[in-house]
């Protein structure tokens, strides 16, 4: 029975979406009550509701030029210290460019939540997860877009877009903000707009938009979860051998057990059997 419960929660995990593990240091900055996500380095136009109080600043290398924009992140103390040791999620929505690799630099209500401090350096692990998103991955054009100068930052996806190509062409990151900037301009109206996104899952959606300047525009499609990583799916396969064998060898000592509880019955029958064959032979006929 305990096999199964650990192959139950080790299937559970593979479905929630995560990548591999990184470690740091957590520092907070802003205000008690969280802030609009709108004004971290990533300039979101469409965050998750989650994300006014519960935000992170990503260290400079991980930033990744903005790449790493829009994606979500469970937290976790591991420092003696904390007084929390709960799992946090929050959304990334900004940079912190003294933070090094591995740091975040969380809003105060998330840091909070994660460490039960309002202020100090304190060891976390951490990790990218699949948001909680409902509906379609949103489109958004930077403000003062057109047919001539269009800037493009997806929103409400399940993993981030790592990369874009719109209208055809390449579409960088312009690295100050997260906006994929189009090179293929004064031919296609922002109302035929098409783009072709690729999360950091690795799939890759396809759709045609009609854009307006500094709005979001929701598509049908969303991306799926993070396929299971390597070492899960082993686990997954030895857990399943493990249960299968379990399950075999309880079938074994069941079907031991039946047998010998026939042969015992089939004993006593014939030890009764013989008890009575005894007495009418020794009893007197009358």
């Amino acid at each position: 029975m305990g096999l199964l419960h650990i192959f139950v929660a080790t299937a559970g995990l593979c479905s929630i979406g995560v990548t591999s593990a990184f470690t740091g240091i957590a520092t907070t900055y802003g205000p008690p009550d969280g802030e609009s996500p709108q004004g971290g380095n990533c300039a979101m136009m469409k965050w998750l509701p989650l994300a006014p109080q519960f935000h992170v600043a990503i260290n400079d290398n991980q930033y990744d030029t903005g790449a790493n924009c829009g994606r979500c992140v469970s937290v976790t103390c591991v420092d003696a210290r904390c007084q929390s040791k709960r799992t946090v999620l929050g959304q990334v929505t900004d940079r912190c460019p003294e933070c090094s690799q591995g740091d975040l630099d969380m809003s105060l209500p998330m840091f909070q939540q994660v460490t039960g401090f309002t202020t100090d350096r304190l060891a976390i692990s951490w990790e990218f997860v699949d948001c909680p998103v409902t509906d379609g991955v949103q489109v958004c054009a930077k403000d003062g877009s057109s047919i001539h100068w269009l800037y493009v930052q997806p929103g409400n996806t399940l993993n981030g877009v790592k990369s874009m190509r719109i209208n055809g062409g390449d579409a960088p990151l312009f690295g100050s903000a997260y906006y994929f900037m189009s090179t293929v301009l004064g031919t296609v109206d922002l109302s035929q707009t098409q783009v072709e996104m690729t999360s950091h899952s690795g799939q890759t959606i396809k759709a045609t938009v009609a854009l307006v300047a500094n709005q979001c525009t929701q598509i049908s499609q969303q991306f799926s979860g993070y396929p299971l990583l390597k070492y899960q799916l082993l686990k997954y396969q030895l857990l399943k051998y493990q249960l299968l064998k379990y399950q075999l060898l309880k079938y074994r000592l069941l079907k031991y057990r039946l047998l010998k509880y026939r042969l015992l019955n089939h004993q006593l029958l014939n030890h009764q059997l013989l008890n009575h064959q005894l007495l009418k032979y020794l009893l007197p006929k009358y």
